[in-house]
């Protein structure tokens, strides 16, 4: 939402600078007092005032003025942090309206309108309209600011999110790749906008399955990320998770497992029994089903179960999720018997637990994709 105030602050001081202030300054008084109201989450108050500014501009300067076309603007940035999309869409559908009609569509201020309204038409399943929408920024931004442009960037990775949704992923990754070579030119290597690009890249990559393209993605993330983060920060935990998840989906054991490794003493040292923690010892047992070591298997997911229980409790979710995990590890080593007990601790756990429990979101190693 810091990034919606900043866009329009800028916006407004387009409108009211370069344009001039021809609805007068009672309007651009109501606009400045939107801006301060979303800042204090008032949203409602911010609504009122807005449409008091439009009903304002419409009088003074005509209903097909850009004044009209900037307070519509702002109402549609309200309605969208007020969850009311479709809303939003006839705001900014009527400032785009204005602004082409005034400029033309390759002006440079029709495009944050042009990327509003396709950003909430994706929102509301509805491509086919979104799609030329993101096409014309793009173009837009070439033409007025320059194919290298930090704005074009900016273009190239909504329209990749757009393909990326409609697992469109050969069109796509292209324009990921355009947009993080363009933002870590213009921006300077440890700006995180880069890192964003080639995060979605990544995940994109991962979702397609393609492992091998995935992996390479996400080493390149982490060479941004630790470009402006710390060591131990934990999203370089997370980003060392996914490469080794890659890695062992393309059965690379030795590979994953020293990703792995890394993650949890990443983890450790943030959070030693932190639920993480017990996420990468899940992992790392997963490695270890698929080399049949179920010893070393059983001694993770333990570790994980006593972190789980102390967590999220002996009947949550997640903790069930880890006592599974031994019994299928028991099954896999001819341990019969013990699995068969664990099962029925499982089973009496599951009668205790309160209905208003969440279930856990863990994955169990023997029924995770990667084995």
């Amino acid at each position: 939402m810091k990034f919606i105030l900043l866009v329009m602050c800028l916006t407004f001081g387009v409108a009211t600078n370069a344009l001039g202030q021809q609805a007068g300054s009672d309007w651009v008084n109501m606009n400045q007092k939107v801006i301060v109201l979303m800042r204090e989450g008032k949203n409602e108050e911010a609504i009122e005032l807005s449409y008091k500014a439009i009903a304002l501009a419409e009088e003074k300067v005509g209903p097909e003025h850009h004044d009209v076309a900037t307070s519509l603007m702002y109402l549609g940035y309200l309605q969208e942090r007020m969850k009311d999309d479709k809303g939003a869409a006839e705001s900014f559908a009527r400032a785009l309206a204005i602004r082409e009609k005034e400029y033309g569509k390759d002006h440079q201020y029709v495009r944050p309108s042009a990327e509003a309204l396709a950003t909430v038409y994706d929102r509301l399943n509805e491509p086919a309209k979104a799609e030329p929408l993101f096409v014309q920024c793009l173009a837009n931004a070439e033409k007025n600011e320059g194919a290298d442009s930090l704005f074009a960037a900016s273009a190239a990775h909504n329209l990749a999110v757009h393909y990326d949704r409609l697992n469109e992923y050969d069109k796509a990754a292209p324009l990921y790749e355009r947009a993080v070579v363009l933002r870590e030119k213009g921006l300077s290597a440890i700006h995180p906008a880069a890192a964003a690009s080639q995060s979605n890249l990544a995940n994109m990559y991962a979702r397609k399955r393609d492992y091998a393209k995935a992996e390479e993605a996400y080493i390149r993330l982490l060479e941004l990320r630790k470009k402006y983060l710390t060591d131990k920060h934990w999203m370089i935990s997370s980003i060392e998770t996914s490469i080794g998840a890659m890695c062992l989906n393309q059965g690379k054991l030795d590979a994953a497992e020293s990703h792995y490794k890394r993650a949890l003493a990443l983890r450790e040292a943030i959070e030693p029994e932190g639920y993480e923690v017990a996420d990468s010892l899940t992992d790392l047992a997963r490695i270890e089903i698929k080399r049949q070591n179920y010893d070393a298997a059983e001694a993770y997911v333990r570790r994980a179960l006593t972190i789980r229980t102390k967590v999220f409790g002996p009947t949550h979710g997640n903790t069930l999720i880890s006592m599974m995990d031994l019994v299928s590890i028991y099954r896999a080593a001819g341990k019969e018997s013990e699995a068969a007990e664990m099962e029925k601790q499982v089973q009496e756990l599951k009668a205790e637990k309160p209905k208003d429990e969440a279930d856990g979101q863990g994955q169990s190693p023997a029924t995770n994709p990667a084995n």
